[in-house]
């Protein structure tokens, strides 16, 4: 828990290990209930990061992983965080900006017959995939270098998870502008 002179308070809840969508939302309630400003922030999974390559046309900090195995707790978090979702490298002991894209996947075409002789086929082209997706990182940003922020967000929901309205805690780095 953070406060702040001005009586702000913010939870920031390090995620280590998987944590179910039921136990993420009773939490996230609970400080939204209260007041409390939240972050929810994954640690970097070593294995992850060394599968992490630079990122074309990007900064010399840019990394990209093209096939992340995204847990659920990090998509809910990741649109709790209106699309921006930090993440804690402990062998590091630095944090990284991280955003989703969808990860395609080329699915090779086929071809059979039916029992009446018609001739069908499928596939040659891409679709997306339901168990990877690619992540963006930038950084690393020491602990000294991000900032915390407050903003409200309104409530939201899709069929696989509840967010709540209220105030969140972000992060943003020193040379970044306020958005």
């Amino acid at each position: 828990m953070l406060w702040s002179p001005s009586d702000v308070q913010a939870a920031i809840e390090l995620q280590h290990s998987n944590i179910g969508i039921e136990e993420i939302e009773k939490r996230s309630f609970s400080y939204a209930r209260e007041g409390i400003a939240q972050a929810w922030v994954p640690f970097l999974r070593p294995k992850i990061m060394a599968e992490a390559k630079r990122r074309k046309g990007g900064d010399d900090g840019d990394m990209l992983i093209e096939k992340y195995p995204v847990r659920p707790f990090e998509r809910w978090a990741h649109a709790f965080h209106l699309g921006r979702l930090w993440f804690y490298d402990p062998k590091q002991k630095a944090m990284w900006r991280g955003h989703f894209d969808r990860h395609d996947i080329w699915v090779e075409g086929s071809s059979w017959y039916t029992p009446e002789g018609e001739e069908m086929s499928a596939g040659d082209s891409y679709r997306i995939s339901k168990r990877w997706k690619e992540l963006t990182l930038w950084g690393p940003y020491s602990l000294n270098q991000v900032r915390i922020k407050i903003k409200t967000r309104k409530a939201w929901q899709t069929d696989h998870y509840r967010l709540p309205a209220g105030r969140i805690a972000y992060f943003v780095t020193e040379d970044e502008p306020d958005s």
